[in-house]
């Protein structure tokens, strides 16, 4: 017997955080809403789905389970699926095969896209932390010989016996690029420092692969690769014999 299917149809309100933002396929009497969150409930569990926005070409959503039941829930980020389609999908039902119907209508390359595992995500951010910090230090080494060789220059001017148009333009234009280069090392220190403290705080953020025990709610973070934005979305979560089907339209 295939598993459960339940589409969510329960939808609260929530504050929009990105721009163009996927919210709630439900939400079409006002464009100006910034309903963002859904909910879907079933006897075993109360799932909320949000998306919060973009980032390193990843969508992201804000996740909770909350377990209902008297026995574990096995939840996984990485077993999560999602769909984009230009024309909206069909709302699932009890003789639909949800994942082989989303797939077939989906225009993504494979189909399908998987959510990230915690580990991947965390990967994804120290990578990035570690380049951020490459880039910074090459900055900052250019900066100071870019300024070494100015102050050459200025001290070779200052000797001079005549001070012609052509050395004060040549002066003028070291000075900026002196100035242009300090300011990007500075401006690639701060991103790199930021990096670092993502870096160190996502662990604390995600939505963990994790064992729920009865009547406790797991809450975090999960991460979807990007390819071409499409105006409709679906995202599946399996979670013990349920398919949990939230389905998103971009907001213009």
């Amino acid at each position: 017997m295939p598993p459960k299917t339940l589409l969510s149809l329960v939808v609260i309100t929530a504050v929009a955080t990105a721009c163009g933002p996927l919210v709630p396929l439900s939400d079409h009497q006002d464009p100006r809403s910034n309903t963002l969150t859904q909910v879907a409930e079933t006897d075993d569990a109360t799932v909320t789905l949000q998306y919060i926005g973009k980032q390193y070409r990843n969508y992201i959503f804000d996740l909770e389970v909350v377990n209902q039941t008297q026995h574990d829930l096995q939840v996984a980020p990485q077993r999560i699926s999602y769909y984009a389609s230009p024309k909206p999908f069909r709302p699932p039902s009890e003789t639909i095969d949800v994942y082989n119907y989303s797939a077939s209508h989906s225009a993504l390359t494979l189909k399908r896209q998987f959510a990230y595992s915690p580990h991947a995500v965390q990967q994804l951010y120290d990578d990035r932390a570690r380049s951020r910090a490459g880039g910074a230090i090459f900055l900052a080494v250019l900066s100071i010989g870019l300024a070494t060789y100015d102050a050459v220059k200025d001290g070779e001017d200052s000797r001079k016996e005549s001070w012609t148009k052509t050395d004060e333009t040549k002066a003028v234009s070291r000075d900026l690029l002196v100035s242009a280069a300090i300011t990007a090392s500075e401006i690639a220190k701060a991103s790199s420092a930021q990096a670092q403290e993502d870096s160190y705080y996502i662990p604390y953020e995600l939505f963990p692969e994790v064992t729920i025990h009865s009547h406790e709610r797991v809450r975090g973070k999960i991460f979807i690769p990007m390819e071409y934005t499409y105006r409709f979305a679906r995202v599946i979560i399996p979670i013990g014999g349920t398919d949990y089907v939230f389905d998103f339209r971009r907001k213009k």
